[in-house]
């Protein structure tokens, strides 16, 4: 995208009292926001100024004159050398600029720094602009690389963003980050899959909806049972154990009552006692008192029969039960869920 040359600040700051404004700073960030944004010292924007803009004996910019992102509206502050603001100039575009920015990739004006093949840093707190599950589309060495956002969270001064890429990976050479048109919080656009979640644990846990959920399609499984122990055999009997029965399954869309609700994940059924106890049936799993299923029952006890081998084992273990969310709001269609990538 083109850089235009700024309006002001290419011109001798001064303080107050009209005095060149030695040692002073030029904070520059989006317009009408505190979100830092990056300037240039050439029109190609082959070289960023630094943030802030740091201001000579005569109270002007070394570094040369400033040229900005086309496309964008900015906010300078300018401050003095103890960081006192002098003034402050807000909603600021390049001159000339013309630029329509009609794309489903919104350019992001600062710059990323690489962290590992699937995180980044941006400066400021960006994570109402870098939403868990929205796209984002990187520059690197290696290519274009499409991502998801798994997760982002600030800690001053930096947001940090972890992403799940379709393909490829981030690399070192990482040089700018455009984010996806569409944000999937207060979303123009309604059938959006927000979020799949499992909860695979046993015992209980309050479930907290994902920003913006309308309504969530829950999934959910009985615990399985466990099998029994094998019977007492001597050197010319073979023992034989059966396995516990899988957990029953249910599924139910919710639109209402859903907000902290309680999950339950059943656990499973115990094995059976060495010498032919029987398994213990799986635990119920539920989602709040709106659907509950039961476990498998575990297995009878083992039988014994004549052979030439001479095997003795315990019971196992019932397999893990599952308790799934899936978070989407209102006008989501099935084959839109069912096509969305699990986490």
């Amino acid at each position: 995208m083109a850089n235009f040359l700024a309006p002001i600040i290419n011109d001798q700051q001064e303080n107050s009292n009209g005095a060149p404004l030695s040692g002073g700073t030029i904070e520059v960030y989006l317009a009408g926001s505190s979100t830092p944004a990056t300037t240039y010292s050439d029109q190609a924007g082959l070289s960023p100024n630094t943030w802030p803009i740091v201001l000579n004996t005569l109270g002007v910019n070394n570094q040369g004159a400033v040229w900005l992102l086309g496309g964008f509206t900015y906010k300078f502050v300018i401050k003095d050398s103890t960081g006192v603001v002098q003034r402050t100039i807000d909603n600021v575009q390049g001159i000339n600029d013309l630029t329509a920015g009609f794309d489903q990739w919104v350019l992001f004006p600062g710059a990323p720094t690489y962290v590992s093949a699937t995180s980044f840093t941006v400066a400021g707190d960006q994570t109402q602009i870098f939403q868990a599950s929205r796209r984002v589309k990187t520059t690197n060495t290696g290519g274009t690389v499409y991502s998801t956002i798994a997760s982002s969270a600030y800690v001053a001064p930096n947001t940090t963003i972890t992403v799940r890429n379709d393909s490829g990976a981030l690399d070192s050479g990482l040089s700018q980050v455009s984010y996806g048109l569409i944000s999937i919080q207060n979303s123009s656009v309604t059938g959006l899959l927000l979020n799949v979640r499992y909860f695979t644990i046993p015992g209980a846990t309050v479930y907290t909806p994902t920003p913006g959920t309308t309504w969530i399609e829950v999934e959910i499984q009985g615990a399985g049972g466990g099998s029994a122990g094998t019977a007492a055999t001597s050197a010319s009997q073979l023992a034989i154990s059966g396995n516990g029965a899988a957990g029953s399954w249910g599924k139910r869309i919710f639109r209402s009552g859903f907000v902290g609700a309680t999950i339950t994940v059943g656990t499973g059924g115990a094995a059976g006692a060495l010498g032919g106890g029987g398994g213990g049936s799986g635990g119920i799993s539920a989602f709040g008192g709106a659907l509950t299923v039961p476990g498998g029952g575990g297995s009878g006890a083992a039988l014994g029969a004549t052979g030439t081998n001479f095997i003795a084992s315990g019971g196992t273990t019932g397999g893990p039960p599952l308790a799934r969310t899936l978070a989407s709001p209102v006008l989501a269609i099935l084959p839109h869920l069912s096509s969305a990538t699990r986490q």
